[in-house]
């Protein structure tokens, strides 16, 4: 075990196996509605269905990245932001440090797709149950059209004050150089 994998309040051993955990449940209740949909209901797939497929897709790409691109350089940048002693500083930590943060972020937008298409799963599985209420149809479309508004026109995640910027562009983080 490396010294910067017990950097921060959560070892990195701990994180894993608790984001693995965390993760079957999630595979097990989407497997278990689409086997009460198909074979005990015997109904075909909805749309609702296909945005939670789609939503297991998405999540499970970003725990992919997550695992393969993010936690090593997560553990290893904060380590050496702490200013821990036994942490040996690499060569190029420019840019392990512009990978992390690239690739968080490339994470952190697919989770948010996850999040959005169980969003709209949960609202096209209403829109069945209340298809045959005129009056609620109309709450319906309006809770629609907003969350879809919401969705396009709030990002992810607040925008940094500094983009990313290339590992070969470092003159830019230095404002008073030429």
């Amino acid at each position: 075990m490396a010294p910067q994998d017990s950097a921060g309040r959560i070892p990195k051993h701990s994180f894993i196996i608790s984001i693995s955990v965390l993760l079957v449940p999630a595979i097990l209740g989407v497997f278990a509605r689409l086997f009460i949909r198909l074979r005990i209901q015997r109904q075909r797939p909805s749309t609702d269905d296909y945005l939670l497929v789609v939503a297991l897709g998405f999540l499970l790409a970003s725990i992919i990245i997550m695992y393969t691109e993010v936690v090593d350089r997560m553990y290893l940048v904060f380590a050496i932001s702490q200013g821990m002693a036994d942490v040996a500083i690499p060569a190029d930590i420019i840019q392990v440090s512009y990978l992390f943060h690239l690739w968080s972020d490339v994470c952190l937008l697919i989770s948010w797709c996850a999040f959005s298409a169980v969003k709209l799963s949960f609202l096209f599985f209403f829109r069945k149950l209340i298809e045959r209420m005129k009056a609620w149809q109309l709450y319906w479309w309006a809770i629609f059209i907003y969350t879809i508004w919401v969705q396009l026109s709030s990002p992810p995640f607040p925008p940094s004050p500094h983009p990313l910027i290339h590992p070969h562009h470092t003159s830019q983080l230095n404002p008073l150089s030429p």
